[in-house]
């Protein structure tokens, strides 16, 4: 866990899982390329990679961003988010960055097919939600963590530059999604931006001409 400050903005990294991709998923792209990142990569040659969500405090509300990959992981975001003095009842809202499973793990409490944030409005990039929706089979992770809160009535859409609160407001940022949301701070004089997956590792950005 870290946190940080973006003007009256707390911002709190919470761990839940790390794990392992074969690069040539990541960068299909990259071919004898990868060579040159030897040493970045795990020994059996996966690259290794945080999953990460952000804890956000703002303007007298509490913003959870993505819910990891979620407890058949093993993940650890509920132990992070305590640490972190946030009990899940607590939070207002949850928005996602996008929808792969990797982000969206945590959204039900699996014993009682319920809503694990009990009070919390869950966002939607609508981008993705339409990619989703229009498969003839929707991914497993959508089918179990996103379609439920529909069902309930508890997700909304969200688009590029929904305010959140006065501090906090999404952009539009696609690519490694159709509907990839960053969530843009603003907050007395500085900005900051809770980027996701608009870059994976450092690669990304040396390389960024390799697909992923």
């Amino acid at each position: 866990m870290h946190r940080t400050r973006v003007g009256n903005v707390e911002i709190v990294s919470l761990f839940d899982v790390y794990f392992g991709f074969d690069p040539h998923r990541v960068w299909p792209t990259a071919g004898a390329g990868l060579e040159a990142y030897r040493d970045r990569l795990e020994p059996n040659g996966d690259i290794g990679m945080d999953c990460l969500c952000f804890l956000l405090r703002a303007d007298g509300r509490t913003i959870l961003v993505d819910t990891g990959l979620g407890p058949e992981s093993g993940g650890v975001l509920l132990e992070e988010l305590r640490e972190a003095g946030v009990r899940p009842d607590e939070v207002d809202d949850v928005i996602f960055t996008h929808l792969h499973g990797d982000h969206t793990g945590w959204n039900m409490d699996r014993a009682t097919g319920e809503p694990l944030f009990t009070r919390a409005r869950y966002l939607v990039p609508r981008g993705d939600w339409d990619e989703q929706t229009a498969r003839a089979q929707p991914a497993a992770s959508f089918t179990r963590d996103i379609a439920p809160l529909n069902l309930m009535q508890r997700m909304e859409l969200v688009d590029d530059g929904r305010v959140l609160t006065p501090s906090l407001t999404t952009v539009h940022t696609p690519g490694h999604t159709p509907g990839h949301m960053s969530i843009a701070v603003h907050s007395a004089g500085e900005r900051g931006f809770i980027l996701s997956d608009v870059f994976l590792t450092t690669i990304d950005v040396e390389q960024d001409g390799w697909s992923g």
